[in-house]
């Protein structure tokens, strides 16, 4: 028989064809955050288990699971249970993170969520999607228990209080969760669920489903959609328009356009693609570059001596690591700093901290190096500047004495993603983007990631997480490449900028 439990619901409700892929191959889709997510997710788990002390937890493979849920909710000594589990005749099974079992074995399900926000404020951002996602998942587990025999009465939702600031040695829970009782618009759910549940069950048990992907925005489709549909995922695919929007894809796909290189200027223009899209189309056309050589002078004539290259790696934990810290706040964990003393061609000096451990001394040891090796005047140049600025402030906002110090980088700040983002320099090999990854191949290519551990932001959190748990030689290895990375990109914004410096330097005229 074949067991459809949450997180297969979950994936038909992503896609069917993932979901498929997933059950039945085992099919994994690049999806290396989820382990750090799910272990993060874990912690806050049994964390929200201090709101709900002295409960049993239910271990073991699933029917024997259920059958140890079953009994110690029919003993009336237990009165709270971790991961309750019930199996069903029909195939559903489910875990429910904290049951309370109240008189007449009426049971009270709290699903537990690594989220500031779900959905159900007035003020939540993207609310109805928030919401879809985490009342379809605990209505799931509501139609499994009932179905399974159980007396279901009141089903919360706890998720973690985003004002919540770390003022104690260990987090509290009942300051740092809040309970949502989400009764009733789960229960206006359940004919929905029991419907899909039964779609999805037949679904994985027939042959490999489609994928409609291709048909949603970016952040909608599934984590598979570039192994579904390859000839969409290329280079050359309309998907890869700098911020695409799915009705423009659709109309584009009803014209039967599904490269950027068969859209027309015109075409273009009648189907409301934006300028920046229009640049994108005509450099990968010709082949050759969009470059407005006096604003991009314009811009590098507001810098001033020395120029300070600064980046910043940041982890946004669930739980706070840090006093005064919030729920998913980011927060430095090191920096790497290139100074050009003149802003002329020259080897830059190289300057760097990283946190060997999550300590509020550490984090008060990495600002002093920073304020040590930072020239007191100069530009600061970034790339992406709202991230910079942002982890900036998080550290004054953590450290207040230091808030002059920040505020005097802010205002010093140059970003020189700007420059493209702005349109000034548009090159085919950007593929429409202004990432430092999609820029330094073409203006720094003797610099490449590929060549690094560490290659990108997310990937670099990660593993500053996961060495912190690693033996001291297998954690200095990731700290090694960490400081590495980091120094890749404040070395890449230097070499782009001398390029930038060469090629209005061939403008000039000469001198007589």
């Amino acid at each position: 028989m074949l067991v459809l439990d949450k997180t297969n619901y979950i994936n038909y409700r992503i896609c069917p064809r993932y979901g498929w892929h997933r059950l039945n191959r085992g099919t994994q889709f690049n999806e290396d955050i989820k382990e750090q997510l799910y272990r993060q997710g874990m912690e806050v788990e049994i964390l929200s288990r201090k709101l709900f002390p002295g409960g049993w937890e239910i271990s073991g493979e699933r029917q024997a699971a259920a059958d140890r849920t079953e009994e110690l909710i029919d003993s009336g000594e237990v009165k709270v249970l971790y991961q309750a589990t019930a199996l069903t005749r029909d195939g559903l099974l489910a875990k429910a993170d904290i049951t309370l079992i109240k008189k007449d074995r009426e049971l009270h399900i709290y699903e537990v969520k690594m989220t500031n926000d779900v959905g159900l404020s007035p003020d939540s951002r993207d609310a109805e999607s928030r919401k879809e996602k985490y009342l379809y998942d605990i209505a799931f587990q509501k139609l499994a228990f009932e179905n399974a025999g159980y007396r279901v009465g009141k089903v919360f939702l706890i998720h973690m209080n985003g004002g919540y600031r770390l003022k104690t040695a260990t987090v509290d829970p009942n300051k740092f969760f809040k309970q949502v009782d989400v009764g009733q618009e789960v229960e206006a759910l359940l004919p929905a669920v029991k419907a899909e549940a039964e779609q999805a069950k037949a679904c994985y048990g027939g042959e490999e489903p489609p994928c409609e992907c291709h048909l949603k925005a970016k952040g909608k489709r599934c984590p598979g959609f570039e192994q579904f549909h390859p000839e969409l995922a290329n280079d050359d695919s309309v998907y890869n328009l700098n911020g695409i929007r799915v009705q423009r894809i659709k109309t584009l796909y009803e014209r039967s356009i599904l490269k950027i290189g068969e859209i027309t200027e015109e075409v273009g223009v009648e189907t409301g693609l934006s300028r920046k899209q229009l640049n994108q189309i005509a450099v990968h056309r010709t082949g050759r570059p969009i470059i407005d050589k006096p604003e991009i002078a314009s811009m590098l004539n507001r810098l001033k001596p020395p120029l300070s290259f600064l980046d910043y790696e940041a982890i946004n934990y669930p739980i706070p690591l840090f006093a005064d810290s919030r729920p998913f706040q980011q927060i430095a964990f090191q920096f790497s700093l290139c100074v050009l003393e003149n802003g002329e061609e020259e080897e830059p000096a190289k300057y760097e901290y990283l946190l060997p451990v999550a300590s509020d001394e550490e984090l008060k040891r990495l600002v002093d190096e920073l304020r040590r090796v930072m020239p007191a005047g100069g530009s600061v140049v970034v790339w992406h500047q709202g991230a910079e600025v942002s982890f900036q402030n998080n550290l004054a906002e953590l450290l207040p004495e230091e808030k002059t110090f920040f505020e005097d980088l802010n205002r010093r700040i140059f970003d020189l993603e700007k420059i493209f983002s702005g349109q000034h320099y548009v090159h085919p090999g950007f593929k429409g983007k202004t990432s430092l990854k999609n820029v330094a191949p073409v203006l720094a290519p003797e610099l490449s990631y590929s060549d690094l551990n560490i290659s990108e932001g997310s990937q670099a959190s990660r593993m500053w997480d996961q060495a912190l748990g690693e033996a001291d030689e297998v954690r200095q290895k990731i700290f090694d490449d960490l400081l590495r990375y980091c120094h890749y990109d404040t070395l890449v914004m230097v070499r782009i900028y001398q390029h930038l410096k060469r090629l209005l330097a061939r403008l000039r005229p000469p001198i007589c």
